[in-house]
């Protein structure tokens, strides 16, 4: 039973060499849209949000460093919130 090459004629891996294209064809296709859509989240950012800064969180960064007076703070404050 196991000395009769008929045993392994419906596998692909035993069958010869071309029968095995098609599953490599598939892992190298399968690869590839692997990599597509890891760049197209990498590249876009999805699943993280946007780090940047809102104009009042400048504002108030500007203010605790010193570089606006309470009265400038405020009034751009009023402005920023209108």
């Amino acid at each position: 039973m196991w000395n009769c090459p008929m045993w392994f004629r419906g596998s692909p891996w035993f069958g010869g060499y071309w029968n095995m294209t098609p599953w490599i064809f598939n892992i190298i296709l399968l690869a590839i849209v692997v990599l597509f859509i890891w760049h197209i989240i990498s590249r876009y950012n999805i699943f993280h949000p946007s780090t940047r800064d809102t104009a009042i969180d400048i504002l108030r960064r500007k203010y605790a460093e010193g570089e606006l007076t309470r009265e400038e703070f405020q009034k751009k404050l009023e402005d920023l919130k209108n």
